[in-house]
């Protein structure tokens, strides 16, 4: 039998305040460490209204898919 585990995302540690961010503006909560994953991540986003990142990142070795569940265009 397959082993398999679950988590809430939106109920995975938010690590966006260790970045020092309000969690009203952006929520990140990633889920590869608490999934016991070692080659795939999966993370749940939340951005407030109007909330731009100041940032970015890049991975040698990993791509990353990103699903827009609700929005306005702006």
């Amino acid at each position: 039998m397959a082993r398999f585990a679950t988590e809430n995302l939106k109920e995975v540690e938010n690590q966006g305040v260790k970045f020092g961010l309000d969690e009203n503006d952006l929520q990140l909560r990633m889920a590869k460490d608490p999934l016991g994953c070692e080659n795939l991540g999966i993370s749940y986003e939340r951005l407030g209204p109007g909330y731009r990142s100041a940032f970015g990142h890049r991975h040698k070795e990993q791509e990353e898919v990103y699903v827009l569940v609700t929005g306005v265009p702006g």
